[in-house]
């Protein structure tokens, strides 16, 4: 509107108005005339859309301008101009030109060159491309992205009209997120805001959106961009249908692999993408990094997609737009090798179109379908990017594998691989393990030498991580044979960097360290940045395992300098955290533990999430920080179940018993070293770094632990009201209970159990069930609110009273109950 003003106001001869159908043209310039009424320029608002000729077009500027036929225009013009001569300065507007677009180019260019006094503003969907002519291109609403609080102006305009209705009216309760998602769905467009407005008085927003998802012609639409279809050429129409294939940026590239025709005459894909843009039936937006995108409208896109299905070569279309992003991961792929963050770029602005290729394909269910989603999860795992967040990725692999049983058998192997490594990030070791031993299967019933070494070098991870040493260096060391027998210098370095990841936590830092330098050398020589910047990043923890803090630091602190990749900047901050607790400042320690988890969370890594949790516990435990530090542990406690037995969850799981220890819950802390190596399945004189951070814990709560004698504690009496109204501690004070309801009912379930029989422990569900009866809770959930509550009780005095662990609680066999006001 200011602009408008702007424009108009510094009078020049002619502004056009243009935007996409339904973006506000008409409404924009309405409100502008209502805003402007006393203003020195008479107003004359003329809608010329029915308009059919030159005539039709004159004749109804005329009426809008109060005259009869002896103001029609004759041979010279002349009369024409004398009826806008006897009105003085006039602002005319002419609404909706878009239908005779040829003849108000000619007139306006004509009166503009003849009338001086005349201004004239058109809307259109297209610029006029005349002299002297102004152009205000209007865009939609904004419209707030997933997670942004609600505001704006799509906000505002429904807002408005759901008022018009119901004075009332508000944005909250259970539809506000509904309607900021069905006005994000509509594209922030006005008209369809209005549309969808005017629907709600028998339709809720969730309804709507469900329904909009289906068919957007619910809104109405189909009419109003049927007229901007029916004034397209042939060639413009079918590059409209065919780009609805497009989900996101539609790239010239692209365009032409799928609008393009081998054996078809017409002009370049280029020409005919910039009249649609100039109709405005595509967007043009240039990007932060200087690059441009063209994008289409969803309401526009799902009228195209119409448009297509009717003609004959819309699987044509599908075909083509599949296969050149299978290409297109594939090279993305290939480029992460050489230049990880130019292929980063790139896979983020095709993102929207490979999951687009990814979920046609697996619902279209052929062959070679299956075939192009599994060439791109297999492409886009390999850099260790994600079409969407690793479980939601699973969920895709498992989708396609499902209908892949007639695919390419190497293609089945890389896509068992790439399933087991994604898995593995998302915490799902079982997983992981069945894909590798799968492609290993396959690869060998095919003698496939190269697909042997690469399954077993990736299957001695999960055999790593189990425990099973002797099998995991025996994959190593077999994918290292394999790689060297078949010559390939890219295969070698793989199963070296894994040799070296198996000697190291095998307790062989000379050894492992050899094979890592021998692997970088390795990946120098075939020019793999990628894989390089985490083999360096092992080199950092060989240098912590040897005690070579300054080293490790320096190390790591110029590779992070340069990396981006969430990943593997969880990994670095991890090795700085450790290096900080070496030298003793656990606070610079917890620092960095802290960025690590941050970076894990947004690469989705369930499994450096673990271990950064973990560690920076051991940091705030130094700290004094125990109440916080079992508090965050709790938190990944569902994780590290669905994780099973390895090294990862034992180090969470061995954290957990020092700090229970720490609180008074373990009767005797020279036990907790034997359950820490069992959970760890290493040996806690083992050199690496985590062993020797978890012996630095054990022994500063050896120092520190004060047990009080077998005697002493034969007497605790824990006093408890008999209806769980409040309970005293051995020696400490009372808290009342009668307000906290859940922890009243599972102290009562405790104190029952164990009144039957002392040292009985209930298990997670039987607690949950007490403390939340009758509550439909998922099991996750359930367990996470369980071990918020059992950690506020033991902070209220019950430590050294409640024993316990993830499966289950009981009241300490030494208690002594009073029960008090027991009838």
């Amino acid at each position: 509107m200011e602009t408008l003003a702007r424009l108009v106001g510094d009078d020049l001869p002619l502004v056009t108005i243009t935007g996409s159908p339904g973006v506000g043209k008409s409404m924009l310039i309405r409100a502008f005339l209502r805003l402007h009424e006393g203003a020195s320029r008479k107003r004359v608002f003329c809608t010329v859309e029915a308009a059919r000729d030159a005539q039709a077009l004159r004749e109804t500027v005329i009426r809008a301008l109060g005259g009869a036929s002896r103001h029609r225009e004759d041979a010279s013009g002349a009369s024409f101009r004398r009826a806008f001569a006897s009105l003085g300065p006039v602002l005319l507007v002419l609404d909706g030109a878009d239908r005779v677009l040829p003849d108000v180019r000619t007139r306006v260019s004509e009166w503009v060159e003849t009338i001086p006094e005349l201004q004239i503003v058109v809307t259109s969907r297209e610029r006029l491309h005349v002299p002297l002519e102004q152009v205000l291109p209007l865009q939609p609403f904004p419209v707030p992205a997933e997670g942004e609080p609600p505001g704006g102006a799509a906000l505002e305009l429904w807002t408005a009209r759901m008022r018009e209705r119901d004075a009332r009216y508000t944005l909250d309760g259970p539809d506000a997120g509904s309607t900021v998602a069905l006005l994000r769905g509509l594209d922030g467009l006005p008209l369809a805001i209005e549309l969808a407005a005017a629907r709600s008085a028998t339709m809720a927003p969730r309804e709507l959106l469900r329904r909009l998802a289906g068919s957007r012609d619910i809104l109405g639409l189909a009419q109003t961009l049927d007229l901007s279809w029916q004034l397209l050429d042939s060639f413009e129409r079918k590059a409209l249908a065919r780009c609805s294939t497009f989900a996101g940026r539609i790239s010239l590239e692209a365009a032409e692999a799928v609008i393009r025709d081998a054996d078809a005459e017409g002009p370049p894909v280029v020409e005919v993408l910039s009249r649609l843009r100039d109709k405005s039936l595509l967007s043009f937006s240039l990007l932060e990094n200087g690059e441009g995108e063209l994008t289409m409208l969803a309401c526009v896109r799902a009228f195209a997609e119409r448009k297509l299905a009717d003609s004959e070569r819309a699987n044509d279309a599908a075909r083509r737009y599949a296969a050149f992003f299978v290409r297109e991961a594939q090279s993305i792929a290939a480029l992460a090798c050489t230049d990880p963050h130019g292929a980063a770029r790139a896979f983020e602005a095709e993102h929207d179109n490979f999951i687009a290729v990814v979920r046609r394909s697996i619902e279209a269910a052929d062959q070679p379908s299956i075939e192009n989603a599994l060439h791109i999860l297999v492409a886009l795992e390999s850099p260790r990017w994600f079409l969407d967040e690793p479980s939601a990725n699973l969920e895709l692999f498992d989708r396609a594998l499902e209908r892949a049983s007639g695919a390419d058998s190497r293609l089945l192997i890389h896509a068992r691989i790439a399933r087991g490594r994604v898995a593995w990030r998302a915490g799902r070791l079982d997983t992981t393990e069945s894909d590798l031993e799968a492609a290993l299967n396959l690869a060998e019933s095919l003698d496939d030498v190269p697909l042997r070494s690469l399954s077993e070098r990736f299957l001695a991870l999960p055999r790593l991580l189990r425990g099973r040493f002797d099998d995991a260096r025996e994959l190593a060391t077999d994918a290292l044979a394999l790689a060297r027998s078949c010559d390939d210098r890219g295969l070698e370095a793989l199963a070296l960097a894994m040799l070296g990841y198996v000697l190291r936590f095998s307790g062989e830092p000379v050894r492992a360290r050899g094979c890592l330098e021998e692997a970088i050398a390795a990946f120098i020589s075939v020019r793999d940045v990628r894989l390089l910047q985490s083999l360096r990043i092992d080199i950092v923890f060989s240098y912590l395992d040897a005690g070579d803090t300054a080293a490790a630091k320096l190390y790591a602190q110029q590779l992070r300098d340069d990396e981006r990749e969430p990943a593997l900047l969880a990994r670095l901050s991890v090795a700085l955290g450790h290096a900080a607790l070496v030298e003793g400042d656990s606070s610079a320690a917890r620092h960095h533990y802290t960025i690590a988890r941050e970076h894990a969370c947004e690469a989705g890594d369930r499994v450096m999430e673990v271990v950064a949790l973990a560690c920076g516990a051991v940091a705030r435990f130094e700290l004094g920080e125990i109440v916080a530090a079992r508090v965050q542990l709790h938190e990944l406690v569902p994780a590290t179940i669905q994780f099973g037995p390895n090294l990862y969850s034992g180090l969470l799981q061995a954290t957990g018993s020092v700090f229970d220890a720490a609180a008074g819950q373990l009767e005797d802390p020279r036990g907790v070293l034997d359950d820490v190596a069992r959970a760890l399945h290493l040996p806690l004189r083992s050199s690496t770094i985590e062993s020797k951070i978890l012996e630095r814990i054990l022994r500063a709560l050896r120092d520190s632990y004060v047990d009080c004698n077998a005697e002493g504690r034969a007497h605790r009496v824990l006093r408890i009201e008999a209806d769980g109204a409040w309970f005293e501690p051995p020696g400490g004070s009372r808290v009342a209970c009668r307000e906290r309801r859940v922890m009243r009912r599972l102290l009562l379930a405790l104190t029952r159990a164990h009144e039957d029989r002392p040292g009985t422990r209930l298990t997670n569900a039987d607690l949950i069930e007490a403390g939340w009866p009758g509550e439909r809770v998922k099991a996750e959930a359930g367990r996470n609110r369980l071990h918020v509550m059992i950690a506020r009780m033991r902070d209220l005095g019950l430590r050294g009273v409640l024993d316990g662990d993830g499966s289950g609680y009981r009241l300490a066999e030494d208690i002594r109950l009073e029960v008090v006001g027991r009838a």
